[in-house]
């Protein structure tokens, strides 16, 4: 209730976000050349959260279609915790480089 509405062109950067993870989460699924793109798409929990991100922006762009500001903060959330929870699973951060921390 405390949220500030969202003017025309606050609804039409969400709904532009929104179209851009529904084609993001398609290339999440698609295989390419990349090694590591071939071990993530034989999980099939890749697979699900990757099909999780796609039904989550449609509801976000489902909301922005309607402004329905209640419905987007609703999936907005769901996205946000879709995203966190692929994240907390699937990021590899690399390995810390000590060599420039060397004194000599």
């Amino acid at each position: 209730t405390s949220d500030p509405p969202l003017s025309e062109s606050d609804w039409t950067a969400a709904g532009l976000a929104a179209v851009n993870l529904i084609a993001i989460s398609s290339l999440l699924a698609t295989p390419n050349s990349n090694v590591d793109d071939h071990r993530r798409l034989a999980d099939p929990a890749w697979l699900g959260m990757a099909a999780d991100l796609q039904n989550a922006s449609v509801f976000v762009a489902m909301a922005v279609e309607a402004h329905d500001r209640a419905d987007f903060n609703r999936a907005a959330d769901m996205l946000a915790d879709t995203c966190q929870s692929c994240h907390d699973k699937f990021r590899v951060l690399p390995s810390n480089d000590t060599s420039r921390f060397a004194v000599r």
